[in-house]
């Protein structure tokens, strides 16, 4: 990867996806008012047989904005790692919010040296941050941390389009396939 760059991939957001994963960590960040769990902190769930569910209902993690917990994936995604980054409750988020709670996951990875990650965007599809917001927001922090690769977990194909198009605007963003 070229120094100074951030390559990003857009995957669908699926079994697939996790099955498949050649990543550092998967970055998972679900609402506290929120369950059962969505997208791919669902898909997750399911593959964890349960287990992250079991964490928020034992009070290990309640997906309070700004909870942060790592855990390990025994095997069962393609990643050995998971962050689950929590987001509060989803009515409170904004597009401030937004972009603070990914520039704080792209801080925690770099002080955790993850050089690659797969993420969701929170809030986004449907949520109260319109789509373009979010990957312009998310596009301008992830520039700010050169030198990573991230999979984008995207909902639907028109999804990777838009982070194509608005990506041709940013320096140090190059889209890969």
């Amino acid at each position: 990867m070229p120094a100074g760059v951030v390559e990003i991939c857009c995957k669908p957001v699926g079994l697939d996806s996790l099955d498949h994963m050649d990543v550092d960590a998967l970055v998972l960040a679900p609402f506290q008012d929120e369950r059962p769990l969505r997208g791919a902190a669902g898909y997750s769930d399911w593959r964890l047989n349960g287990r992250l569910s079991r964490m928020i209902q034992s009070g290990g993690f309640d997906a309070r904005d700004r909870e942060i917990v790592l855990t390990d994936t025994l095997g069962r995604i393609g990643t050995p790692r998971v962050f689950l980054f929590g987001q509060g409750e989803r009515y409170a988020m904004d597009l401030t919010r937004f972009q603070r709670s990914v520039e704080r996951m792209a801080q925690t990875l770099d002080r955790a040296r993850m050089r690659s990650y797969s993420i969701e965007l929170p809030g986004v599809d449907p949520g109260p941050v319109s789509v373009p917001q979010a990957i312009s927001a998310f596009l301008e922090v992830a520039a700010g941390h050169p030198g990573s690769r991230v999979d984008l977990l995207v909902p639907y194909p028109r999804f990777a389009e838009l982070v194509s198009e608005i990506a041709a605007g940013e320096r140090g963003i190059k889209i890969i396939d």
